[in-house]
């Protein structure tokens, strides 16, 4: 009797040219190698899975039992950061943009000294914020700024 293979969506990307094997049968299938994550092929139906490779494909192998087989095959990034495993709370810096990114366990230790900006004053006639806390005229609309200027 003939039982099916089930691997992902598509049995003939993993190297299966047909879904119904006979128990008893070898069933041999291929991943493509993923040089950036660890490919994880996994199955509850299946006693004992032999794997070989080289470096374009892992091969799996196994003997069909007597139901149905699904496999699951997916990536686990393993060469990605992850911060929480090493900074519980990375800050954030002004300059720098996300800290904790494995080559800087910390922030900088240099302070950056603010310049303390005056009190905003508005300008009477255009309703404009003023820059500069020395400017004799508005830069909006050119009216003269007085000392009752808010």
């Amino acid at each position: 009797m003939q039982y099916k293979v089930t691997i992902g969506r598509d049995n003939k990307f993993y190297g299966l040219d047909r879904d119904m094997f006979e128990v008893g049968e070898t069933v041999k299938l291929k991943v493509l190698f993923a040089r950036d994550a660890s490919m994880r092929v996994t199955t509850d139906d299946v006693q004992e899975i032999k794997m070989n490779y080289d470096s374009v494909y892992n091969y799996y192998s196994f003997v069909m039992p007597d139901h149905d087989v699904r496999i699951d095959v997916g990536a686990v990034s393993d060469m990605v950061y992850d911060p929480s495993k090493y900074n519980p709370a990375p800050a954030m810096n002004n300059n720098m943009g996300f800290m904790g990114m494995g080559f800087m366990k910390e922030p900088p230790q240099e302070v950056v000294k603010e310049e303390k900006i005056p009190a905003k004053k508005f300008c009477t006639f255009c309703g404009k914020k003023i820059i500069g806390e020395n400017s004799k005229f508005c830069r909006c609309c050119g009216a003269k700024i007085n000392e009752n200027t808010r």
